[in-house]
C-alpha cells in the first residue's frame, strides 16, 4: 500500500516538475507546520513544529536546539504525532503531507 502511495506521489511531483505548477520556492518551515495543523487528526502546535523539521531533513539533535527542548521530548512528540496520524515513519508523514490541501481545515 505504501509502495503505490509513493509512487503515486512521485508521478505527481514529476508531472508537476514537467509542467512547471507547482514549481518554486522550497516549502519553508511555516508552510510545513500549516499543512500539519490542517490535518484532521488534530496534531498540537508542538507536535506540528516538530514534524516539520523531522520533514525539512532536520535531525532530532538540531530540532531539539531550535525549539529550546530535550531530545527526548522531541521523540515523544514526533511519537505521539504519528500515534495520532496512524503511520510508523517519516516516509509515511512525508506522503500523507503531499496529500494535504492548502486551507483544506479552514
Amino acid at each position: 500500500t505504501l509502495g503505490s502511495l509513493i509512487l503515486a506521489t512521485t508521478l505527481q511531483h514529476e508531472a508537476r516538475r514537467r509542467t512547471g505548477s507547482g514549481a518554486g520556492a522550497p516549502m519553508t518551515l511555516d508552510l510545513l507546520q500549516q499543512r500539519l495543523a490542517a490535518l484532521p487528526e488534530g496534531l498540537s502546535e508542538r507536535e506540528c513544529e516538530v514534524c516539520a523539521r523531522a520533514i525539512a531533513g532536520i535531525t532530532i539533535e538540531g530540532t531539539a536546539l531550535d525549539l529550546d527542548i530535550r531530545k527526548t521530548s522531541v521523540i515523544t512528540y514526533r511519537q505521539r504525532a504519528y500515534q495520532k496520524l496512524g503511520i510508523s515513519s517519516l516516509n509515511q508523514l512525508v506522503a500523507m503531507l503531499h496529500n494535504v490541501r492548502p486551507g483544506a481545515a479552514q
